[in-house]
């Protein structure tokens, strides 16, 4: 039994780097969001709220669903930062920044 504890990784670490994701998605200026300033965090919550149900501590029991419901986040969230870098870069080369804020 202690041994099978070893082998499994922690929920919290993941959990706690996603949030922090989905918080700056929401603090993004407007002019390198794409959608509103809540929407990409509500769904990453209403995404990651049965992810956590199904494994509170540990990623000890993985359903097909549970895998794919992770993997979809991973990628909207991937997708989302790499749009909003794509927005940043262009406001940057075209000289439309009005200030740190669009770095973030």
């Amino acid at each position: 039994m202690v041994e099978s504890a070893q082998r499994t990784e922690h929920r919290w670490p993941v959990v706690a780097f996603t949030v922090a994701a989905l918080g700056i998605h929401a603090l993004l200026p407007d002019t390198v969001r794409v959608t509103p300033a809540w929407l990409v965090p509500a769904i990453g919550a209403v995404i990651l709220v049965p992810l956590l149900a199904v494994n509170p501590r540990r990623l000890n029991r993985e359903t097909t669903w549970s895998k794919w419901i992770s993997v979809a986040l991973a990628l909207g969230l991937a997708a989302m930062t790499q749009v909003s870098i794509v927005l940043i870069i262009r406001e940057l080369v075209a000289g439309r920044a009005t200030g740190p804020a669009v770095l973030l």
